[in-house]
């Protein structure tokens, strides 16, 4: 980041030329120009690098205004869309002897700019339109449609940070600017040409005035964001030493410290912004929802000074601008806190985010906060507090300061927060809430961006939102849980919350909306992950270059459905994998991190023309499940169907969902897999997923393992919808090294009579916290008497559950508990081959000679392992070539006493043969699939022979190893194979 000027020749602002409420008016007039009085010529230096546009000055013939769009994003947490720079003489830049061109190249005079453009060999037109100057260009013409060339009469030029790109004069006031990317951006040339740029709410009133106040929220201070660089440091133009580019400090005692150098000579040097945004963008109170009382409109407490004095309850505002300006001194130290509570009213669930990269804590440095959330337990104690209707817990931002004496001010600074609801209140009478149930209501962007502009079904473009939305869907109870809520029902694909990006592409006639993981809140995720699978793409947008960076990360399945009412059969396009797992400090690709819909530009075009909404506010995509879902083609397959609505604002400013029309028609889209949306004309000329020799693939679920370790699912479609669709089967099928195919039947839930096949069953997920109890505690009622199966050794004697599903489980040890975590996990059922004795007494084997593998269960009934880890142990058996005897991985239920690590079949115990050989080839082939992690005895065969391999630990601790190995941690192996 540079500065924008020649600090040196830089005045001190009046106070009548600075950025905010107008001096002279502050209740009407809100100057977003912050304007200098200059003394002397000063250079002008590109802040960042980007594309500039240059226009004349309204304010004299003699000036121009310059305004740059920046290449990429600020290394502190705000986007700036432009640069504007005003009041430049326009002699540094173009001469107008004749006809008007760049100016003439003068070793001595010319700026950095002029010399590098006439210098270059490979220009030869030096016309004024090359920088984008154009006198008689229309005052209406959209900036932005220069900058995206559908507006070819200038050309931008590039410039680079840093580079002097004119010289400010001195006869008239200088002005510098910096817009905010924003859903609400909409700036001509006409903008761009003005001396200053202001707000004036004057003579308007209620609704309309509350808007025009919103765009304030367009701009910010420019010493403010030079604030934000206090720790990054800002590179500024210093003559008098040898390398003119230096850069500033932290320290106050430097000649270089940021605010002796750079900010204090502008007014606001002492004030900070705290900006806070409602769910959609909007100010933090606009919807009026946030009071004490009809007679009390305080919405905020807040405390600038340190120690304990008392806080200030007041409204949301500075002089009735929708944002908090703030001053304050402290006598030491080189932070100055600021305490804030928000009001609570309807938003039940309240949750804070922030991309802030200042300090931030819960009220105090012990409870330091390092995640961009502070939580609903973190506002409102335990985060299940009876008293929803005051106020939140107190939270601390902490800003540098000036660090000199004992009356040490803020350094201007910015700081955005945005106000979520983690819950949506089913009981809000107020109409100015936008509903938002399931993720589906919020996940997509507003139809209304200004750039997100159709013309035509040959438009091509992209747009993405300023505003992170968050992105959320219920917990899942059953109907007989203590927590159910009859408001929330049971559809949707789990349960998670997460901030999200979104936006939208075009091209071909078709728009892709998306929605794409920002910020995962850790505590809340749905633990579904998208395998490794196979390459295909979508076979629209690749003219699209924006779509690119998207499509890098995706890969698609799509199968067809023969629906009673569409003209041929119906495709259905769904996400296969998304990676995301460098975009989340999960470090897993979490199904939940991408949403798409997809309609027609046409269809696209007849929503946005529909007028039963008001277009004061912008409207949002919201889609509504058709009664049915899941729904059944004519051949049984499942699918999910929804209505597109449109959610927005009427006319008298109350919340409304409507049905837009498309030729007359509701649009529906369908979704195979709840996370990808179409519309039947947007997937109608998709390419079905086939084999290489082109027949279509079958429509199920398989695990791929091959020889050389790799394991593929050719079908990530959530389990959960698998089974809602009545297709409880998945196949494993093994590639030998002639590629030849040994399939493992997958069998349906309580097939009669099969045997040695593995079955896809649905249970609760549980902890791996689980607990020693000394008794079964009251309200567990018995589901199982283990005695009852007639397996020897078995640890467990009796299981137990709750109404929460928790699960007690007594046996020969001890009584451990395994709580429900509220998600649902899948596993499959290992489908042995039972040998009763004479003795009345079972075993059971798992066992294929053909394909190669013997399985034997022995002291166990632990027969349910994950889907990924099932087929790690199943490529390790065909691999090792051995009989293996295993003392299982998970119960029916999830639970797995008396281990801990097992829950939902996350790890696999298989006994030592004792023989090294063997054991160490089982071990080598269970890595080879996938395995990370082994415990190994503490005893000497398991030290000499064991301890070297690879992912082996010895345990030390518990000494429970010595006759079995524990293994888990299982990351399928990926490579390039083709369907």
């Amino acid at each position: 980041m540079h500065f924008f000027i020649d600090p040196a020749n830089l005045t001190t602002q009046l106070a009548g030329d600075a950025y905010g409420p107008l001096y002279a008016d502050p209740e009407n007039i809100y100057r977003t120009t912050s304007r200098f009085d200059l003394t002397t010529e000063a250079k002008a230096f590109a802040c960042r690098s980007g594309m500039m546009l240059v226009q004349q000055s309204t304010d004299d013939n003699s000036l121009v205004n310059l305004i740059i769009r920046p290449d990429n994003n600020l290394e502190v947490p705000v986007d700036v869309e432009y640069y504007v720079y005003r009041g430049v003489r326009k002699d540094s830049l173009i001469s107008e002897n004749g006809s008007c061109t760049i100016q003439i190249y003068n070793a001595a005079t010319s700026n950095d700019l002029i010399s590098r453009m006439r210098q270059d060999s490979l220009i030869d037109d030096f016309s004024c339109s090359q920088i984008g100057y154009d006198n008689s260009l229309l005052d209406t013409d959209l900036i932005d449609d220069f900058f995206s060339y559908k507006n070819l009469q200038i050309s931008p030029v590039w410039v680079k940070e840093g580079e002097w790109i004119g010289t400010f004069g001195t006869s008239h006031k200088i002005g510098f600017e910096i817009v905010l990317k924003s859903n609400f951006n909409s700036f001509d040339l006409g903008f761009l040409r003005a001396a200053y740029n202001q707000i004036n709410v004057t003579n308007l009133n209620g609704f309309e005035q509350r808007l025009k106040r919103e765009e304030i929220l367009k701009f910010i201070d420019p010493a403010a964001l030079y604030g934000m660089y206090f720790n990054e440091g800002v590179k500024y133009y210093d003559i008098n030493v040898s390398n003119n580019t230096q850069t500033t400090s932290t320290n106050a005692s430097n000649n270089k410290f940021l605010y002796t150098k750079l900010i204090e000579k502008f007014y606001s040097k002492n004030k900070i912004y705290v900006d806070i945004r409602s769910e959609k963008g909007y100010s933090y109170n606009f919807y009026q929802n946030y009071k004490v009382s009809g007679t009390d409109s305080n919405n905020i407490q807040i405390r600038t000074q340190s120690g304990n004095s008392p806080f200030n309850a007041q409204e949301y505002q500075t002089n009735q601008w929708p944002i908090l300006i703030l001053t304050a001194t402290h006598t030491s130290g080189n932070q100055n806190s600021l305490k804030l509570s928000l009001r609570i009213g309807d938003n039940i669930n309240p949750i804070l985010y922030t991309k802030t990269n200042l300090s931030k804590d819960k009220g105090n440095s012990n409870n330091g906060v390092t995640s961009r959330y502070f939580k609903t337990a973190d506002l409102i104690d335990n985060g299940n507090s009876p008293d929803h209707t005051t106020w939140t817990n107190v939270f601390r931002i902490l800003f540098p300061n000036t660090q000199s004496g004992t009356s040490r001010a803020y350094i201007s600074n910015y700081v955005r927060l945005h106000y979520y609801r983690a819950k949506h209140n089913s009981n809000n009478v107020n109409d100015s809430v936008l509903e938002n149930i399931h993720y589906y209501d919020s996940a997509f962007c507003s139809i209304d961006i200004p750039q997100f502009s159709l013309t035509d079904n040959l438009d091509v473009g992209s747009v993405e939102s300023a505003n992170p939305r968050y992105v959320r869907e219920p917990m899942h109870y059953d109907a007989n849980h203590p927590n159910y809520d009859a408001n929330y029902n049971l559809e949707g694909t789990g349960n998670f919350e997460l901030n999200m990006i979104n936006g939208a592409y075009w091209g071909d006639g078709r728009v892709l909306m998306y929605a794409r993981i920002e910020y995962e809140n850790t505590a809340k995720v749905s633990g579904k992950e998208y395998l490794n699978t196979y390459e295909q793409q979508l076979s629209s947008f690749i003219q699209n270059p924006s779509y690119r960076i998207i499509s890098e990360r995706l890969k698609f399945i799509c199968r067809e459905y023969d629906i009673t009412g569409n003209i041929n059969n119906t495709k259905m396009p769904s996400i296969n994998f998304f990676r995301s797992n460098d975009l989340a400090d999960s470090g897993k690709n979490h199904k939940e991190n991408c949403m798409l819909l997809g309609l027609t530009i046409d269809e696209m075009i007849s929503i946005k023309a529909d007028t039963q909404l008001s277009d004061n506010h912008q409207r949002f995509i919201h889609l509504e499940p058709i009664t049915g879902n899941p729904q059944q083609d004519n051949n049984a397959n499942g699918y999910f169907a929804y209505t597109v609505r449109l959610q927005g604002f009427d006319d008298n400013q109350n919340s409304n969902i409507i049905t837009p029309q498309h030729n007359d028609n509701d649009i529906i889209v369908y979704s195979r897999d709840n996370q990808f949306f179409s519309s039947y004309a947007f997937s109608e000329d998709e390419d079905i997923t086939a084999l290489q020799d082109g027949t279509a693939l079958d429509n199920r679920i398989e695990f791929r393992v091959y020889h050389d370790g790799i394991i593929k699912i050719t079908d990530n479609v959530d389990f959960a919808i698998a089974l809602a669709y009545n297709q409880e089967r998945v196949y494993y099928v093994y590639y030998n090294t002639q590629n030849n195919t040994s399939e493992i039947q997958g069998l349906a839930e309580g097939e009669a009579n099969a045997v040695n096949g593995l079955e896809l069953v649905m249970a609760n997920e549980m902890d791996k916290q689980s607990g020693i109890l000394g008794a079964v505690p009251n309200g567990f009622v018995q589901f199982i008497n283990y005695a009852n199966e007639n397996v020897p050794g078995v640890d467990a004697t009796r299981s137990y559950e709750n109404n929460s599903g928790d699960i007690v489980t007594e046996g020969n040890y001890n009584i451990r508990r395994y709580n429900n975590q509220g998600k649902k996990s899948f596993m499959v059922r290992v489908v042995t081959e039972s040998i009763t004795a004479t003795n009345g007494n079972v075993t059971n084997y798992f066992r294929d000679t053909a394909i190669g593998f013997d399985l034997k269960f022995q002291g166990t009934l632990r027969l349910y392992a994950s889907p990924p880890l099932a087929g790690a142990v199943l490529g390790a058996l065909i691999r090792a070539n051995q009989n293996v005897i295993s003392e299982g991985f998970a119960y029916i239920k999830g639970s797995c006493y008396p281990s801990s690590q097992h829950v939902n079949g996350q790890a696999f115990d298989s006994n030592y043969t004792f023989v090294p050989v063997d054991d160490q080839n089982f071990i080598n082939a269970l890595n080879f699939f996938g395995f990370g992690f082994h415990y190994i005895g503490d005893e000497p065969y398991h030290y000499n022979n064991l301890n070297d391999l690879p992912n082996t630990t010895p345990d030390i601790w518990w000494n429970l190893h010595d006759g079995h190995l524990h293994s888990q941690n299982v990351v399928l192996n990926d490579g390039n194979k083709v369907l």
